[in-house]
């Protein structure tokens, strides 16, 4: 399982948790944000900062 801590631009915390709950915190579906992360981690999307941990 993964967890995910998300962070704006100006590097403050936004949402902490598993996709579900990160996706439910953005208000968005949790495919959507799967497919934001793939987009931020490509460079695509750069109003987030996501770090993710495998626990």
């Amino acid at each position: 399982m993964f967890y995910y801590t998300l962070y704006n631009k100006n590097d403050e915390v936004i949402a902490v948790g598993t996709a579900h709950e990160c996706a439910k915190k953005l208000a968005m579906s949790t495919q959507y944000f799967y497919c934001m992360v793939g987009r931020v981690r490509n460079g695509t999307n750069q109003k987030y900062k996501i770090v993710s941990e495998h626990k």
